[in-house]
């Protein structure tokens, strides 16, 4: 009776751990996703100041070269 006891306790303790072992894949999988998907916006928002800042310095060559060629008289 004690063994028999003892093997449906470990039948449920191994189905405790698998289930627990299946909640930590998934916590994986979505901290996988989330680590992706803020290296993404990352990327994005790198790509957005670098864009913000190439306009800025064509904003400003091309002032500058207006005022270059107001102060020619061209």
């Amino acid at each position: 009776i004690r063994i028999a006891h003892a093997s449906q306790k470990l039948v449920e303790i191994e189905k405790l751990v698998e289930a627990k072992r299946e909640v930590l894949r998934q916590k994986a999988m979505d901290k996988k996703i989330l680590e992706r998907l803020e290296s993404k916006k990352r990327e994005e928002f790198r790509e957005e100041q670098i864009r913000r800042e190439q306009k800025e310095i064509d904003d400003n060559v091309s002032m500058r070269f207006e005022i270059n060629k107001k102060s020619r008289g061209t």
